[in-house]
């Protein structure tokens, strides 16, 4: 399979380029690691797109330099601030120039990988036809997580543009709006903040997936996440 992506053994020590059908079966499979994916837009692709809909000064020239929220640092500084403060062990995949033509290959991510990991997407890639594909893979609630990061600062027009994107998703969008009172999410297209995005991650670490401590948040995490609204109805 050719889209492949830049995989990370760790979030902070190595920097391994292959796949994920090659690397996932390679990846530290104890029970306080997990297993994250970033599909992530460019800046080369945004070049021509409407700033007005697409919050260009976002991206930068891989998918890893994608910064979520106005003012904090990129999404792969910010899961390392999170495996720093969770004491897990991450495994972070970013996709990049996806192609997804083997059927074999997509059931694979489907109903082998997608059940074990937690997709990060940025929700403005799927405008592009390959991204869309590749996320609505994990288009099922039999997976790791789903996490779609929303910068409260957009524009309001960036925001309802977005917003229409998450139609794309019809199993994953159903099972969102089922969950809002239930003690933990694992399905959230709409994090305002990098706080809850880190309740989110702990939520599916320690509840979902139920990794095992050690893997354990540490004081300034527990309280970050006590204090994240568990909904965007406590916004």
């Amino acid at each position: 399979m050719n889209e492949i992506i830049y995989y990370k053994s760790s979030v902070i020590q190595g920097n391994n380029t292959g796949t994920i059908i090659n690397n996932f079966g390679e990846v530290d499979k104890s029970r306080n690691t997990l297993e994250i994916i970033v599909l992530a837009g460019k800046e080369d692709i945004y070049q021509n797109k409407n700033e007005d809909k697409f919050p260009i000064q976002n991206y930068g020239q891989k998918p890893e330099d994608w910064k979520p929220y106005e003012n904090e640092n990129c999404i792969l500084e910010l899961v390392r601030e999170f495996e720093e403060k969770s004491k897990l062990t991450v495994n972070l995949f970013f996709v990049d120039n996806v192609n997804l033509e083997d059927k074999e290959q997509r059931s694979k991510i489907r109903n082998q990988i997608a059940p074990k990991m937690v997709l990060i997407l940025d929700i403005f890639a799927i405008h592009f036809k390959e991204n869309l594909k590749f996320a609505k893979l994990f288009d099922h609630n039999q997976i790791g997580g789903f996490l779609t990061p929303l910068c409260s600062s957009l524009s309001e027009e960036q925001k309802k543009f977005a917003r229409k994107l998450y139609e794309e998703f019809e199993d994953i969008g159903i099972f969102w709006e089922k969950t809002f009172n239930r003690q933990y999410m694992f399905i959230d297209l709409d994090i305002p903040n990098k706080f809850l995005l880190f309740r989110r991650l702990a939520d599916i670490a320690f509840m979902h997936l139920k990794l095992e401590e050690g893997g354990k948040l540490d004081e300034e995490l527990q309280g970050i996440v006590q204090k994240a609204p568990k909904n965007l109805e406590d916004l």
